[in-house]
């Protein structure tokens, strides 16, 4: 029985990293999510706006109106853009933490392996 207490520590420890792990996973499945939500909502949003002023313009062509526009549209893409890119790191974070809570978990198999065959023996 004393060979087990190591192993008994190990496998608790390794069960709290995994924990842990699944935490900053899940933590980091809700970033990614809200990330989505808002580079779909300024998609959205953009589509709506290049709508409603393609329509106005079609009836009125001032210059100005057409510059602030053009205005516009330049700072909502970058807008896009810049979403667009938190949007891929939250999902390579994701993908991280997902791998981690992989090697987590065979390392707790591992070691639940390795202390069955100990009480068996």
């Amino acid at each position: 029985m004393n060979d087990l207490t190591p192993l008994a520590a190990l496998l608790a420890q390794a069960e709290r990293q995994r924990d842990l792990a699944l935490a900053d996973q899940t933590k980091a499945q809700m970033a990614s999510l809200s990330a989505q939500a808002q580079a779909d909502q300024l998609l959205n949003y953009r589509r709506e706006y290049e709508q409603r002023w393609s329509a106005h313009f079609c009836r009125e062509g001032q210059i100005e109106l057409v510059r602030c526009y053009q205005g516009f549209m330049e700072r909502l893409t970058l807008a896009v853009e810049g979403q667009a890119r938190v949007t891929l790191q939250s999902h390579v974070r994701l993908d991280d933490l997902r791998t981690i809570v992989q090697g987590h978990e065979l390392r707790i198999g591992a070691c639940r392996r390795t202390a069955a065959s100990s009480s068996a023996s």
